[in-house]
């Protein structure tokens, strides 16, 4: 998974690569600051699929990211209106 990381990173898929380091023990390669302007653009676009399979992998496998969650209950609360 962290070798598949690094091609979607150097291929310019960061978000992909995101969630293959959050699944492998290369943890220490995710920088959320930019993963949150990832998942943003993301939303502006209206891709909400690929936003919540991305939080969903990356919050299951690094509990910490607490912003993932909240952006998580965010989709949700917008779905509802």
């Amino acid at each position: 998974m962290s070798f598949r990381g690094v091609a979607y990173q150097s291929n310019k898929q960061r978000l992909k690569a995101y969630v293959d380091f959050a699944q492998s023990d290369t943890r220490h390669m995710m920088d959320f600051n930019d993963m949150n302007h990832l998942i943003d653009s993301v939303l502006s676009k209206g891709d909400t699929i690929q936003v919540m399979d991305a939080l969903d992998k990356i919050t299951q496998h690094c509990p910490y990211y607490t912003e993932g969650f909240v952006l998580k209950f965010r989709i949700h609360m917008a779905r509802e209106q």
